[in-house]
């Protein structure tokens, strides 16, 4: 399993994407495959550094994907984001 996620990392960095940044059981094989990515030891800590990169990235084109599953509770990231104030 450990694969498939370093390889989707991997996927990631050759797609341009900026930043990766991964939570859960596979957080550290996405960063991995990624070279670079950043890993979060919970939801709440992730979260709280979305909210700082939005502050920081007000008057930029800045586009988040959040993908997981709720085994990882990804939907909690998803619903703080949209319920986070202009």
């Amino acid at each position: 399993m450990a694969k498939i996620h370093q390889e989707t990392g991997q996927y990631a960095k050759q797609m341009e994407i900026d930043d990766l940044y991964a939570v859960g059981d596979n957080a550290k094989d996405w960063s991995k495959g990624f070279a670079n990515g950043t890993v979060f030891s919970d939801q709440e800590k992730l979260c709280q550094r979305l909210a700082e990169l939005i502050e920081v990235s007000k008057n930029s084109n800045l586009i988040i994907a959040v993908k997981g599953s709720r085994s990882t509770a990804m939907d909690k990231v998803s619903t703080y984001l949209k319920n986070l104030k202009p």
